[in-house]
């Protein structure tokens, strides 16, 4: 067995600490990369534009959605009705239990037909925007009443949507010039 001599001894502290810089240096570069993959998949989980809806699943969930929402209008479920409702907009109409049915109401009860098309964003992880376009029609008569917009968002995390009435103007067409 070989003793180290002191320049031997030298020569491994040297690399031993080039190692520990060079590894530090890699542990440096691949926490900063890291962190900007991660930046990059919550950029990527956010679209910026609507796109027509192709998928029948996705649009018959939707459509089931604002189904349900004219269930509790007709049925003057004020309770489940305040549920499905979009924060913002119960906030920004001052929407509460005791005047929910003013702000959708009916002389004779009330049933949507299909729409022209839907359009989807992509909002965050598992959540999603639906613009769409319906017909109202006097469920006895079949009689159109006029057209509506609703904005509606599907959260497959929470398996929950709510629905915010829009305007012409904001639902924008052919999924905004798409």
């Amino acid at each position: 067995m070989q003793i180290i001599n002191k320049n031997e001894r030298k020569v491994l502290t040297m690399w031993a600490i080039v190692i520990v810089i060079v590894s530090a240096i890699v542990l440096l570069i691949n926490i900063k990369f890291n962190g900007a993959s991660l930046f990059q998949k919550i950029t990527k989980q956010v679209e910026t534009k609507y796109s027509l809806v192709k998928d029948r699943d996705r649009y018959y969930i939707v459509k089931s959605s604002i189904d349900s929402f004219y269930g509790y209008i007709n049925d003057d479920n004020k309770k489940n009705l305040l549920k499905v409702l979009n924060e913002g907009y119960i906030k920004k109409n001052d929407i509460s239990k005791d005047n929910v049915l003013d702000f959708f109401k009916y002389d004779n009860k009330v049933v949507i037909k299909a729409n022209k098309f839907m359009c989807q964003r992509k909002i965050g992880e598992g959540k999603y925007s639906y613009y769409t376009q319906f017909i109202e029609q006097d469920r006895d008569t079949g009689e159109f009443i006029k057209n509506v917009y609703y904005e509606v968002i599907l959260d497959n995390k929470t398996i929950t949507y709510n629905v915010k009435p829009i305007s012409e103007k904001t639902f924008g067409g052919a999924c905004h010039g798409e």
